[in-house]
């Protein structure tokens, strides 16, 4: 049941990382790329313009943004997609454990 939950979980953060990603760039394309490009059209031609609009808050607000889902895509890529032992395979190893209590660790039998 945990590994069903682990892998839904790990497809919605990445779907909603990767979502979030790709809205984030069309709205710094669209956008703020805008106001840069009539920013520096503008300093390249000396002249003042009463209507600039400064895009410093844009663009920190993208970079946090891209930041935000970046981490949520980091963590839904690192998040296992396959357990290294089925079920059924932890089921045997652990009654095997139980029911050998000479071989209860790493180091052998059990502490003298």
């Amino acid at each position: 049941m945990l590994t069903v939950m682990l892998k839904v979980l790990k497809r919605i953060l990445l779907v909603v990382g990767l979502v979030a990603i790709v809205g984030i760039a069309i709205f710094f394309f669209f956008s703020v790329w805008q106001d840069v490009r009539n920013l520096y059209a503008v300093a390249v031609s000396n002249q003042s313009q009463t209507m600039l609009k400064n895009p410093n808050m844009k663009i920190l607000i993208v970079t946090a943004a891209t930041l935000v889902a970046g981490i949520i895509f980091g963590i839904g890529i690192a998040f296992p997609g396959k357990r290294r032992y089925g079920t059924q395979e932890i089921d045997k190893r652990v009654a095997e454990r139980l029911a050998d209590p000479d071989s209860s660790g790493p180091g052998g039998g059990a502490p003298r």
